[in-house]
C-alpha cells in the first residue's frame, strides 16, 4: 500500500532537483500527477492486475520521471502525452461494453488530437483496426463510422481554421511531411551515412533511457504471453490490445525523429501496464536480477548529463 506514495515522493524529488518553480513547472508536475491517479483508477476499474496493487501507476510516475532528462517536465508535451491515455482507455473500454461506439469514438477523438501535434501517431489506426477485429470484438458497421467521425471533427475544426486564415496549403504540406517522416535504412546508407537515425540514438546520452523503457518493454510482453493463462479472458483481451500497439510505438521512436520526448511519454504509459503485470508476477532469481537492473538503470538515467 506505501508503493504508490513512495513513487509520488520519488517523483516529486526528481522534479524540484530539475525545476525552476514556475508556473508552466508546477503545471507539468500537476498533469505527470493527474495522469497517475487517472491511471491508478483505470487499472483497477479494469481488474489489469488481478491482485490488489497500485505497481501500474506507481511505475509510470517513476518511468516519467526517469525520462524528465529527454522532456524536461515540458507541460505541453506531458499535456499531449494524456490523449494517448485516453485514446487507450477508451480503446480498451470498448470491449464488451453496451455500446461500444461510444468509447471508439472517444478514443479516435483523442488520437486525431494526438496526430495534430504528432502526425506520425496517425499510424497507430492500423492496430486500432486490428484489435477492433480480433481481440476488442468490436468492428462493425457503427464502430466504424464511430472511428471515423471522431477523427475527423478535430481535422474539421483544424482545416476552417486554417481556411479562415488562408494558411491550409501550408499546414497540409507541413503535415504531409512530417507523417511520411520515418527513416528505413537501406544497405547504403548503413553503409556510407555517419548521421542516421539508428547511430545518433546510440551516441545519444538518453540512449540508457531507450534501452531501458525498449528491453523491459520486451521483458514484459514476452511474460505476459508465458503466464497470461492465469489472467481473465478480459484481462488477457486488454493486454494483448496493448501489446498490438507496442511495435508501433517502437518503431516510431527508433525510425523517425522531431517527437521523441512525446513519444518517450506515450512508450511510458504502455511500459507501466506491461511491466506492471510484470514486476507483480514474476519470479525467481532471474526476476529478482532483473528487477534490481531495472532500479540500477532508472538511477543511472536521473544521473547528471555530460
Amino acid at each position: 500500500m506505501a508503493l504508490l506514495p513512495v513513487a509520488i515522493g520519488v517523483g516529486i524529488v526528481l522534479w524540484a532537483v530539475q525545476s525552476d518553480f514556475s508556473v508552466l513547472s508546477w503545471a507539468a508536475l500537476g498533469v505527470v500527477l493527474a495522469g497517475t491517479l487517472i491511471l491508478r483508477h483505470f487499472s483497477n476499474a479494469m481488474q489489469l492486475i488481478r491482485i490488489r496493487s497500485w505497481i501500474v501507476s506507481s511505475l509510470y510516475i517513476v518511468l516519467t520521471a526517469v525520462c524528465a532528462p529527454l522532456h524536461n517536465w515540458d507541460v505541453q508535451i506531458l499535456s499531449f502525452s494524456l490523449l494517448y491515455l485516453v485514446y487507450i482507455i477508451g480503446l480498451l473500454t470498448s470491449y464488451q461494453a453496451p455500446r461500444p461506439q461510444n468509447n471508439i469514438f472517444l478514443a479516435s477523438l483523442a488520437l486525431a488530437a494526438l496526430s495534430m501535434q504528432m502526425p506520425m501517431s496517425v499510424w497507430l489506426l492500423v492496430p486500432t483496426l486490428f484489435a477492433m477485429a480480433t481481440t476488442l470484438r468490436t468492428f462493425s458497421s457503427r464502430t466504424l463510422l464511430a472511428l471515423f467521425f471522431g477523427f475527423m471533427l478535430p481535422y474539421e475544426i483544424f482545416i476552417g481554421w486554417h481556411i479562415y486564415n488562408h494558411t491550409l496549403i501550408e499546414a497540409v504540406q507541413a503535415f504531409c511531411a512530417q507523417l511520411k517522416d520515418i527513416y528505413i535504412p537501406w544497405p547504403e546508407d548503413v553503409l556510407f551515412s555517419t548521421f542516421t537515425p539508428w547511430q545518433r540514438w546510440i551516441v545519444s546520452p538518453h540512449a540508457p533511457i531507450m534501452i531501458l523503457l525498449l528491453a523491459y518493454g520486451v521483458i514484459g510482453v514476452f511474460h505476459f504471453f508465458h503466464t497470461s493463462f492465469k489472467d481473465k479472458i478480459s484481462t488477457r483481451m486488454h493486454y494483448i490490445s496493448l501489446i498490438i500497439q507496442w511495435p508501433f510505438l517502437a518503431a516510431l521512436l527508433l525510425f523517425s525523429h522531431g517527437h521523441e520526448a512525446l513519444l518517450y511519454c506515450m512508450i511510458t504509459f504502455a511500459n507501466s501496464i506491461i511491466l506492471g503485470h510484470y514486476f507483480v508476477f514474476s519470479k525467481g532469481w532471474v526476476a529478482n536480477i532483473l528487477f534490481w537492473l531495472f532500479l540500477i538503470l532508472c538511477l543511472y538515467s536521473v544521473l547528471p548529463l555530460p
